[in-house]
């Protein structure tokens, strides 16, 4: 990762993961890995609510 392109230490750089196409970061309540699954939390930003709902299907409904 280059300079700039460095994130802060608690931040994971999803687009360098090539996983999803946004949110492009996320903000971990601690450090370590960060599993996403059908309990893990999810919230859009503007022009993202696509995203959101490929999220949801593909990971399941958030409860």
């Amino acid at each position: 990762m280059t300079p700039a392109h460095s994130v802060p230490p608690d931040t994971v750089d999803t687009a360098a993961l090539g996983l999803i196409p946004a949110p492009r970061t996320l903000t971990a309540a601690a450090a370590g890995p960060y599993p996403l699954g059908y309990t893990t939390p999810l919230t859009a930003a503007a022009g993202t609510e696509g995203v959101a709902r490929w999220v949801r299907a593909t990971l399941g409904a958030a409860t």
